[in-house]
């Protein structure tokens, strides 16, 4: 709901694409939204999109195992590079 509002919209617009307008960057909004809740208009070209946001292996799940395993001390190595690569072929 909140990356679908027009506030929001019209701050990312203002505050973060403007950064990268160079890039060529226009990201759908409504398109991510849905993907953070596990919708995809089409599986075939964006499956690996979604599964980023929103699957097994997230990006955030990758990132906290990786840093919690750091600050708790435990002797835990993530291949993350190997777990993307298998995940996804």
């Amino acid at each position: 709901m909140i990356l679908k509002s027009p506030a929001f919209k019209d701050y990312f617009e203002e505050k973060v694409l403007k950064k990268f307008k160079y890039l060529g960057v226009n990201p759908d909004l409504d398109n991510i939204a849905d993907m953070i809740v596990g919708k995809i208009k089409d599986p075939d070209r964006e499956g690996y999109k979604a599964d980023i946001i929103h699957g097994p292996f997230d990006a955030d799940k990758l990132d906290y195992m990786t840093r919690d395993a750091l600050f708790t001390g435990i002797d835990m190595a993530i291949d993350v590079d190997r777990i993307i690569h298998t995940y996804l072929y």
